[in-house]
């Protein structure tokens, strides 16, 4: 029988930003903790362009391209994430993640 290192649920309420022609972000939601979750998950409505940052982080069609497929990444010092569409407008969903 084999274990997972860790495990990670679905915390709170995530947040959503709309991906559209221009850049647009929003902040990383809180963990249930109620401080910065280590992870969160990524996922969009269609195809989107994701950059993690500051308040004034912005995404460019160069940055990592999500989909429908849920994606974990590492939320370290970042405070927001930024969305920008591929080819058609989508939504994209932040869910922090607990650990």
């Amino acid at each position: 029988m084999s274990y997972a290192p860790f495990a990670i649920t679905p915390g709170p309420t995530g947040a959503t930003v709309a991906a559209g022609a221009a850049s647009a972000n929003v902040a990383i939601p809180n963990g249930s903790h109620g401080g910065r979750p280590r992870y969160v998950r990524l996922i969009a409505t269609g195809n989107a362009h994701v950059k993690l940052g500051g308040a004034a982080v912005a995404a460019t069609a160069t940055d990592m391209l999500i989909g429908s497929e849920p994606v974990t990444v590492t939320v370290l010092g970042h405070t927001h994430v930024a969305a920008i569409q591929n080819s058609a407008a989508c939504t994209v969903q932040v869910q922090p993640l607990d650990d």
